[in-house]
């Protein structure tokens, strides 16, 4: 599995796979959460950006 934006969010590491956004706890490995993309939402992989501020993602860039 590729994941893409990889950014460090305490315990976690957060990013974007193929079909979700997912949280993977650092010391396992293993994903802590994940959310699904709606339908109309595909990132364009090669630009796209991950942010962490105040407690929130957020997810940036064009989409397909």
């Amino acid at each position: 599995m590729e994941v893409h934006g990889l950014v460090a969010a305490g315990p976690v590491l957060v990013g974007l796979t193929d079909g979700f956004l997912m949280a993977f706890d650092k010391q396992s490995g293993r994903a802590a959460w994940e959310i699904p993309q709606t339908s109309n939402e595909h990132w364009r992989f090669s630009s796209v950006t991950v942010t962490l501020a105040d407690n929130s993602v957020i997810v940036s860039g064009p989409r397909t």
